[in-house]
């Protein structure tokens, strides 16, 4: 399963934040398992829907008609070494504990500098809402309220 699904059915300690830490009451309902039980949901999960997840890539280059995205699941550090960064993210590396480009916040919402040079627009979900500027799109009305430091 996916590198972060362990946390489905987790509390989450902010009011409002839905079912779980993940939101993930849906997803246990349409594998037909009671919201919280990992066993269950495992069982019940296809091979071919986990091979799927495990095969998806963690960053993805595109462009379409001179336009140039990448694609990653909360962004990329401003802070920190890019070509360090897609390199984990490039290799799939889950020895890092903790990756800030899938479970970041706030550390990801503005692209790094190299990238905007390069006019690359770095596209994600993760945030719980829209937002578009030069160079970051965040596509996510599903995630959670959005954070009070972007209100």
């Amino acid at each position: 399963m996916h590198l972060q699904a362990r946390r489905w059915g987790g509390d989450f300690p902010e009011v409002g934040w839905g079912d779980s830490l993940m939101s993930a009451a849906s997803t246990f309902q349409s594998y037909g398992c009671t919201h919280g039980d990992r066993t269950a949901l495992l069982a019940a999960v296809p091979e071919e829907h986990k091979t799927f997840l495990r095969q998806l890539p963690w960053l993805h280059r595109e462009e379409v008609g001179g336009h140039k995205a990448l694609f990653v699941h909360a962004g990329l550090e401003r802070a920190e070494d890019l070509e360090t960064q897609m390199e984990i993210l490039r290799e799939r590396d889950i020895t890092v504990k903790y990756l800030e480009q899938l479970s970041g916040r706030k550390n990801v919402l503005l692209p790094p500098q190299g990238l905007c040079d390069e006019g690359v627009t770095v596209i994600s979900g993760h945030h719980g809402f829209i937002a578009h500027g030069e160079y970051r799109v965040v596509l996510d009305s599903s995630g959670g309220p959005r954070p009070a430091h972007l209100v």
